[in-house]
């Protein structure tokens, strides 16, 4: 499996389509890492509105507990592959 890096951007103006580089998504055959910076939703949040970002978190905070979720479960697998051998 190939990585795949994904920078996550939130728009926060809908005429003119400017948007804030607020994450990083990265998956690897091991491990997906997501990040996003607190300091830029808040900016993104000033040049918003305040529902996009509510929405926003919410969504975020979904997919940062399916992340984890994914790390474990492949953690817990690996686990068992070596103990087999």
């Amino acid at each position: 499996m190939k990585s795949l890096i994904s920078i996550i951007y939130l728009q926060t103006n809908t005429v003119s389509g400017e948007k804030i580089a607020v994450g990083l998504l990265a998956i690897s055959e091991n491990e997906v890492f997501f990040q996003v910076s607190e300091q830029k939703l808040k900016v993104s949040g000033k040049l918003s509105n305040a529902d996009i970002l509510k929405h926003a978190e919410i969504s975020f905070g979904l997919i940062s507990n399916k992340v984890n979720e994914n790390n474990k479960e492949h953690k817990s697998h690996t686990l068992l592959k070596n103990d087999s051998v």
